[in-house]
């Protein structure tokens, strides 16, 4: 019974994973800067891996800023300074998919969550490719908010008007499925070591 108990009672932990997928970009001219910027609300720390890539395009320069790095695969967001951004440039591309992997740590009280947003800049003025209905007016495409809960906050916008470019960004099950105890497992292998020491000093076993 306590073994069915404890089965029972086992959680299961995965990491986050974010898919983005954008395709129409050959509207938006020869040049495409993607900027992923990374904002610290403060309180724990959290990070974003940026990996898989793929696109049809001809990649350009890299620009790292603040706490970004390259990583195996990829490129890591750190949140060791206020603003950390990604800048990745292509050309002559169509479309572009990318995943995120970011950690999930609440803020501390009183402190905003950190967050993760994607834009689509030109690649000669710096400025937005595509206006979209982001409430901000910051026209970020897509953006997740590390609350804690679950896998976060994902938030997908809309084009403020008409564009020829369609993107999407969705969680993708983790097939890596960790298995974790729970709280409650805990609690009950610690009753019964108390139960079975009392039973002992009684001299019941």
């Amino acid at each position: 019974m306590l073994m069915a108990f404890l089965a029972a009672s086992v959680g299961q932990a995965h990491a986050i994973t974010i898919q983005f997928d954008i395709s129409g970009l050959a509207s938006l001219g020869p040049d495409v800067l993607f900027g992923i910027d990374f904002i610290d609300g403060d309180g724990p720390s959290n990070s974003v891996s940026v990996r898989d890539i793929n696109t049809n395009g001809t990649a350009g320069p890299v620009t790292l800023v603040g706490g970004a790095s390259v990583s195996a695969g990829g490129y890591l967001l750190e949140d060791t300074v206020f603003y950390t951004s990604l800048l990745l440039e292509y050309s002559g591309g169509t479309q572009l998919s990318l995943q995120f992997n970011p950690t999930n740590n609440a803020p501390a009280p009183g402190m905003f969550a950190d967050m993760l947003a994607i834009y689509v800049l030109d690649g000669s003025s710096g400025l937005p490719s595509i206006y979209t209905d982001e409430p901000l007016g910051t026209n970020a495409l897509m953006s997740w908010t590390a609350s804690g809960l679950n896998s976060g906050d994902l938030l997908v916008y809309g084009p403020s008007s008409p564009a020829p470019v369609t993107w999407s960004g969705t969680y993708i099950e983790d097939q890596n499925l960790i298995s974790e105890p729970s709280a409650l497992p805990l609690l009950a292998i610690g009753l019964i070591v108390l139960a079975t020491g009392s039973l002992r000093k009684d001299g019941w076993l």
